[in-house]
């Protein structure tokens, strides 16, 4: 009798460290498939001023600021960027320029695609062999890499992640 109660619940704790790690596993693998990033910054940054009477200077900042802000439905929809939204609707998050851009006279098309653009490929313009693309991206750290004439190929300008992928820092 003790064997069998010693053995089924040998089993039971067996199956539920199967079921966590698993789900460890998992959730490290939907990260990278789809496109979720490492990490979103937010901050809060107040728009308008206290002041009773706002000087000239500060009304002009203030103009410059809400031009920044990019509205929320421009931004690329990622399950951080929705938990962010959701937590903080007090806080606006600004997207900031990112211009990427390869070096390749004999390529004849170049794509870019990484998680901030949930892995959609975005043609790149050319000018003398150099390919640009410009995003507005979140605060924060992403994967991605060029495809040059249907090829992955890396950025050579920036850091490599263990999983294969070009690393890039929005601040």
């Amino acid at each position: 009798m003790n064997n069998k109660n010693f053995l089924s619940i040998l089993i039971i704790i067996s199956l539920f460290t199967a079921i966590f790690s698993a789900n460890k596993i998992y959730n490290k693998i939907k990260l990278h498939l789809y496109g979720d990033s490492i990490e979103i910054i937010t901050e809060k940054k107040d728009i308008n001023t206290n002041s009773e009477k706002p000087n000239q200077t500060n009304t002009q900042e203030s103009k410059e600021n809400k031009e920044e802000i990019v509205e929320k439905d421009k931004l690329p929809q990622t399950a951080n960027n929705i938990e962010n939204e959701k937590k903080n609707t007090e806080k606006s998050v600004k997207a900031l320029k990112k211009t990427f851009e390869y070096q390749n006279k004999k390529a004849k098309k170049v794509m870019l695609t990484g998680s901030f653009l949930k892995w959609k490929e975005k043609a790149m313009k050319n000018k003398n062999g150099k390919w640009t693309a410009e995003e507005y991206i979140l605060p924060g750290n992403y994967f991605y890499h060029f495809i040059v004439d249907g090829k992955k190929t890396l950025d050579p300008n920036a850091p490599k992640t263990p999983m294969g992928e070009s690393l890039v820092e929005v601040k």
